[in-house]
């Protein structure tokens, strides 16, 4: 199951994902996040992929998301993911300090970890 919110005023996808994901789900909500890709307005593109509500990614499906953060990358898309913690089902600081406009540096916190 996933959740799709375009504005086109501010360059901002908002993608949500829960339950229990397939390689054909994530397969599909990636198709539609590129078309959105092609509708959008010019100037730079955000997308925040929000996985905190997935409770099982099934075989294929995270190699799905894996190649979506490629595509944005090659693409120039500015892509944050927001997910749980993975030591305790909690929100971690880092994303928390993101979320409440505290911190800008989820990618360079994660990959100093």
């Amino acid at each position: 199951m996933y959740l799709l919110t375009y504005n086109a005023e501010s360059n901002e996808i908002q993608a949500g994902i829960g339950g229990v994901i397939t390689r054909t789900e994530g397969q599909v909500l990636i198709e539609e996040l590129e078309a959105l890709f092609q509708i959008h307005n010019g100037g730079p593109l955000s997308v925040e992929l929000d996985t905190t509500k997935v409770t099982r990614f099934s075989d294929g499906a995270e190699e799905e998301i894996e190649r979506f953060h490629f595509v944005c990358s090659s693409k120039g898309i500015n892509l944050v993911s927001v997910k749980h913690d993975e030591d305790n089902g909690e929100m971690s600081p880092n994303v928390r300090a993101i979320l409440e406009g505290q911190s800008s540096e989820l990618f360079e916190l994660q990959l100093a970890a």
